[in-house]
């Protein structure tokens, strides 16, 4: 084989699942971005609201975490289940996004560029944004995605949806950086056995989109007047399946039941603020 040939080629290593993982920087990419020549802030408004939990709280099993002692299987710890909802004394969900539907990229205010990581701990993988540690986080189309173990040992880090990769990373804070190309959920799960992890990004063309405070309150400002649809997104807990290791017979894998979106039609005004209020319930939450 050519000498020159075998330098174009990229190095390949070999993941927990079976995927394969490329360490080389990536193809370059072109990152569609659309130019903001109709956003007018004259015409444009507010939209603010908060989410609240109504009725009962739910009751969420712990993730048991197995492994092998002198080739026994052994509960080794319990972890929170990561799509539990974040629930104030009050009644405010702290742990729901936000965003508009139906808003045109080019009438929107500019998005402010963003470097955006994704790390892999013991128990959970976080998204990680100007300093805060989310389950749930979004990140505008172009933005730097660096790809983290913070394991002591090999990690794995899975992404599908608007981006579709699996990183193995050999030791522990090695990093990889990709660019976010495409808008859409981008949802990562580990691929070296925390099999219950999992954490979603969204990536938007559009500023109107933001996790609730701890409020459970939200604002955008210099929304363009029109009618859009706000979406209240939360994950669902309730375990849809899970896949064994055919070795040792412990969970290699699960998936959970579809998320809930709850929607409402809005109308924005130029110059106008509107209030808006969304809720969920446990009910909302099926298996």
């Amino acid at each position: 084989m050519n000498l020159r040939f075998l330098l174009l080629l990229p190095i390949i290593a070999i993941g927990c699942d079976g995927s394969l993982a490329v360490h080389l920087p990536e193809p370059a990419t072109p990152v569609s971005r659309v130019a903001n020549d109709r956003f007018d802030p004259k015409q444009s408004g507010t939209v603010t609201g908060s989410v609240k939990w109504v009725g009962d709280l739910p009751a969420i099993d712990s993730v048991l975490v197995i492994g092998f002692r002198v080739g026994e299987p052994t509960v080794i710890d319990p972890y929170p289940n990561p799509n539990g909802p974040s629930i104030s004394k009050a009644g405010e969900l702290r742990s729901a996004l936000v965003y508009l539907k139906g808003v045109d990229p080019r009438r929107s205010k500019p998005v402010e560029p963003a470097t955006v990581g994704v790390e892999l701990e013991q128990a959970n993988l976080a998204i990680v944004r100007d300093g805060r540690r989310r389950r749930t986080d979004w990140a505008p189309v172009g933005a730097e995605l660096r790809v983290a173990n913070r394991l002591d040992a090999i990690g794995g880090i899975r992404a599908r949806g608007a981006a579709f990769f699996t990183h193995m990373l050999p030791k522990r804070d090695d990093v990889t950086v990709r660019t976010l190309t495409q808008p859409g959920r981008v949802t990562f799960t580990s691929a070296s056995g925390q099999y219950w992890a999992v954490a979603d990004l969204f990536v938007s063309e559009h500023p109107y989109i933001a996790n609730v405070d701890e409020s459970g309150r939200f604002q955008f400002d210099q929304v363009p007047d029109g009618e859009y649809e706000l979406v209240a997104w939360h994950p669902n807990w309730h375990v849809a399946g899970h896949e064994l290791d055919p070795e040792t017979g412990v969970k290699a894998r699960q998936s959970y039941a579809p998320p809930v979106e709850i929607r409402t039609g809005i109308r924005v005004t130029a110059g106008a603020s509107i209030n808006v209020k969304l809720a969920f319930t446990a009910a909302d939450f099926k298996p």
